[in-house]
């Protein structure tokens, strides 16, 4: 195993408490269709907590119903 390998194995050995953690908070959050807002909050919390700069914003679903990517 190579140093970086060695080092990866570390770190994730390391953070796996953690982050089953944070899935089983995840996983307890009601998230399905309109009400994702308690599991994004989760999310984007966890993600400024790692130094990663967070950009948020409401979606308005009337003006996006027109979009193929889109399902209600």
């Amino acid at each position: 195993m190579t140093d970086h390998h060695a080092r990866l194995a570390a770190a994730v050995e390391r953070l796996t408490p953690h982050y089953v953690s944070l899935l089983g908070d995840l996983v307890r959050l009601p998230s399905s269709q309109g009400y994702e807002r308690a599991a994004q909050a989760v999310v984007e919390r966890q993600m400024r907590e790692i130094g990663l700069e967070v950009e948020t914003f409401d979606v308005d679903p009337s003006q996006l119903h027109g979009h193929p990517g889109f399902n209600t």
